[in-house]
């Protein structure tokens, strides 16, 4: 804790290259979490790997900004921004929190809204299953709304 008695913030850096040991470390410790997240099964270390190897390539092309979340100089999450329009009219917003860090949920999610805003995003959208109540409250207290939009899917 702070001197005053509250946590200690995170904060948000570029990710590195040595953060890539940390990434499969995440996957290890809540791999149903990254999936519920990226909205996809992850059979294996390489699929993960593949998918931030993407996400990375967006950010070459300033589709996506990746971040890493830390806490005491420690990594325990990271914030995505995909979906980058190139007005900066919208995106798209995810967020990964260790398990055993979550308390730091809110001031990461603040955090990650004050990063896209100084990058000149107007909007963030999330995608966030129903069931996830935690989330939808979460995301609820820094004033995301439902759109009333339903997304289907169908397996090909």
């Amino acid at each position: 804790m702070a001197p005053n008695g509250i946590l200690a913030a995170p904060v948000l850096r570029p990710f590195r290259a040595w953060d890539e040991e940390t990434l499969m470390g995440w996957f290890e410790a809540d791999k149903p979490g990254l999936e519920r997240l990226f909205g996809v099964e992850l059979p294996s270390k390489d699929v993960f790997a593949g998918i931030f190897a993407k996400l990375f390539e967006a950010q070459q092309r300033f589709e996506a900004r990746l971040l890493v979340v830390e806490h005491k100089n420690a990594p325990i999450g990271f914030i995505a921004l995909t979906d980058i329009d190139e007005d900066l009219e919208y995106g798209k917003g995810h967020m990964f929190i260790v398990p055993k860090h979550r308390r730091h949920s809110l001031a990461a999610l603040r955090a990650g809204l004050t990063e896209a805003r100084e990058m000149g995003l107007k909007a963030l959208f999330q995608a966030v299953p129903q069931s996830d109540k935690a989330t939808l409250r979460l995301s609820a207290r820094v004033g995301f709304k439902p759109t009333g939009v339903v997304t289907l899917k169908k397996q090909l």
